[in-house]
């Protein structure tokens, strides 16, 4: 919790400090565009390495980077009006939009554009679905497709909108969350947390709005209400949006997308303390009691695991058996293409080691019933 605290509150610093100082060279937009580029390669990157861990997905190439950067770099610099936003990138966006929803219906399944095309679908899913910040970064005044803006503050008050009901989805969802919302996709969630991330949403933006009007210069943006009311389908929007990445996740098999910000993703590791809280309370035994077996369990099950080991470990009483998968490198060269079965130069893959968990019979039987 104070790791989450501590990098939102550091990230907001960042960004107030960049937006300042960029002002005060008249570069303020500038700046904002090059953190932004940083967050979205950043976020590409990650996205490629969860992608890597799918098991029959192809491995995307770095080169998608390099053109979502190039994309928005040039739609910022150099793109027209009619480029930075028109009734086609509206609508592609639209059906991208409805495409990664959909995958809520069935979170096992990894999509066959993103298997096939992993390169393109990171493209898609990240550079692209973010251009729109560019052509808000262009309004003025309310007014989009400008090229000298004020659009800058709308950039910063959506990012206020959405991430503030991460926020709010946490310190309400936390003590007071018991209906959840997608247990099989992300745990944490609930719609007691929805709730108060739609209030938390709405109360930053109107507050944001104020500031704006009475002390950043900006007197035309909208008042404080509208800027609350307009704010709630924004986060509503996000919540979905966060369900995506953490079915994204599971594909792949990790908790969090990466570790550079400390905290950040923290919504996920509440899952382990609702795990304890749950354990404890059916054994009676305290919480330090019941992570101390746990932790134990989890040191044997390693000495399992590890390259001296028998490679396998169940655990008949939580009806779960883990075991090490090992595949050996393969050199580059010619041979069948898996998806297409045509033969073709292949690259060369490193050896790998992973560890795959499986039901075991009691356990299916038990929710099958």
């Amino acid at each position: 919790m104070k790791d989450r605290i501590f990098s939102t509150v550091g990230l907001w610093v960042i960004v107030g400090l960049i937006i300042w100082v960029g002002g005060l060279f008249s570069v303020a937009e500038q700046a904002a565009f090059c953190l932004l580029a940083v967050l979205v390669c950043a976020a590409q990157y990650e996205f490629y390495q969860l992608v890597k861990k799918m098991e029959g997905t192809r491995h995307p190439d770095t080169s998608g980077i390099v053109a979502g950067f190039i994309f928005l770099f040039a739609l910022f610099f150099f793109g027209n009006v009619r480029m930075q936003a028109n009734i086609y990138t509206s609508g592609a966006a639209l059906l991208m939009g409805a495409h990664l929803i959909s995958l809520l219906k069935n979170p096992s399944q990894t999509p066959a554009l993103l298997k096939k095309f992993p390169t393109l679908y990171g493209f898609i899913y990240i550079p692209f679905m973010l251009s729109a910040l560019v052509a808000i970064a262009r309004m003025e005044s309310g007014v989009m497709l400008n090229r000298h803006s004020d659009g800058l503050y709308y950039v910063v008050w959506v990012f206020i909108a959405t991430k503030f009901t991460d926020v709010g989805g946490l310190l309400i969802g936390v003590p007071f969350g018991k209906h959840k919302i997608a247990p099989t996709i992300s745990p944490a969630k609930s719609w007691e947390g929805c709730i108060g991330g739609l209030l938390f949403s709405a109360l930053a933006s109107a507050g944001f709005a104020w500031l704006c009007r009475n002390h950043l210069g900006a007197t035309e943006f909208m008042l404080p209400l509208k800027a609350a009311i307009l704010a709630l389908p924004l986060a509503a929007l996000s919540i979905p949006s966060d369900l995506v990445e953490s079915v994204f996740k599971r594909q792949a098999g990790e908790k969090d997308s990466g570790k550079t910000i400390p905290g950040i993703g923290g919504a996920l590791d509440l899952i382990d303390s609702q795990i304890l809280t749950a354990v404890a309370e059916a054994t009676e035994l305290p919480k330090k009691k019941v992570q101390e077996v746990l932790t134990a369990l989890r040191a044997h099950a390693i000495r399992h695991l590890c390259d001296k080991g028998s490679g396998e470990f169940s655990v008949p009483e939580l009806g779960v058996k883990l075991r090490t998968v090992k595949k050996k490198a393969i050199k580059a060269g010619e041979r069948k293409d898996p998806f297409t079965g045509e033969m073709r130069k292949m690259p060369a893959r490193p050896a790998s080691v992973s560890v795959r968990a499986s039901a075991l019979k009691a356990l299916k039987d038990a929710a099958a019933g």
